[in-house]
C-alpha cells in the first residue's frame, strides 16, 4: 500500500500533530505522519504511544504519536527525550529571563508549530566513538535536536518524534530526518530501515567534531598552615 501527505496545519501538541497529516490511500483515508512521497508503511493497528517506562520497541519508530513498523531494534528512553529536555530548558530560561530582563530565551530544539513538510532527505553527524552523553552536551550547547542517536556499539535510539522537525545551524529543518552517530554499521542498518519505511532518500553524511570531556583535575594538596612562632620577651 502506498501513502501520499498533504497539507498540515499548525499545532502546539504531539497528539494535534498526529492529527493534521492525511494520507490517501486507494478507496480510504488514513491520518498518518509526515511521510513522503511513494512511502510504503502503514501505522501499527495498536498505533499508540508507548508507556513511560519503555525502553525498546522492537521494529517501531514514533511518528505524529504513533508507532510505525520498520526493520530495526530502536530504543526509546524517556530520559534521553529532547522534546522533554527542550520544552523543561525553555520553561527553566523564561522564568529566569524574569529576573533578567536582558537576557533572551532561546527557541526550542524543535518546531513546535508542526509546520513539517514531506521528508526529502537523511542527514547523519557521524563522530566516531563518540559517546551518548557526549552527543547529548554537544545538542545542548547548540540549542539543536536530532531525531536519532547511533551509540558507538551500534545501539540506536530515537530521541525525537519523527514529526517534529529538527533545529539545526540556526533554523527547523522541516524536510529532514537527523541521525547522529559513532557507529557506521548501525546508522547505515537504520538508514535501511528507514528506507523501508520512507522509500530511498538521499544520504548526507558529515563529520561531527564533539567537545572532548575534559579529565578531573586532580586534587589538590592542603594547604600547610606555618607554625605558630613563639614571641620572645625583651
Amino acid at each position: 500500500m502506498r501513502l501520499r501527505m498533504f497539507s498540515a496545519a499548525t499545532s502546539v501538541t504531539l497528539v494535534a500533530v498526529a492529527a493534521l497529516f492525511v494520507v490517501a490511500v486507494p478507496a480510504c483515508k488514513e491520518k498518518g505522519p509526515p511521510l513522503p512521497k511513494g512511502a510504503s508503511a502503514k501505522a501499527d493497528p495498536a498505533g499508540a504511544a508507548p508507556k513511560m517506562g519503555d525502553t525498546k520497541l522492537p521494529g517501531r519508530v514514533l511518528m505524529g504519536d504513533k508507532q510505525w513498523p520498520a526493520s530495526q531494534f530502536i530504543g526509546h528512553d524517556a530520559r534521553m527525550d529532547l522534546r522533554t529536555h527542550c520544552l523543561s530548558a525553555r520553561d527553566a530560561a523564561i522564568k529566569q529571563a524574569k529576573t533578567k530582563p536582558d537576557q533572551k530565551v532561546a527557541q526550542l530544539c524543535f518546531d513546535q508549530s508542526g509546520k513539517r513538510e514531506r521528508v526529502k532527505a537523511i542527514r547523519v553527524d557521524f563522530a566516531k566513538g563518540g559517546r551518548i552523553g557526549t552527543m547529548m552536551a554537544h545538542l545542548r550547547a547548540n540549542n539543536e535536536a536530532a531525531h536519532f542517536m547511533v551509540e558507538g556499539s551500534g545501539s540506536v535510539y530515537q530521541v525525537l518524534d519523527l514529526s517534529l522537525a529538527a533545529r539545526r545551524d540556526g533554523s527547523y529543518q522541516a524536510d529532514e530526518v537527523r541521525v547522529l552517530s559513532a557507529n557506521e554499521t548501525g546508522h547505515k542498518a537504520l538508514i535501511g530501515a528507514l528506507t523501508e519505511l520512507f522509500g530511498k532518500l538521499p544520504v548526507t553524511t558529515l563529520p561531527l567534531k564533539l567537545a572532548q570531556p575534559q579529565p578531573p583535575k586532580p586534587p589538590q594538596a592542603p594547604k600547610k598552615t606555618p607554625a605558630a612562632t613563639k614571641e620572645t620577651k625583651p
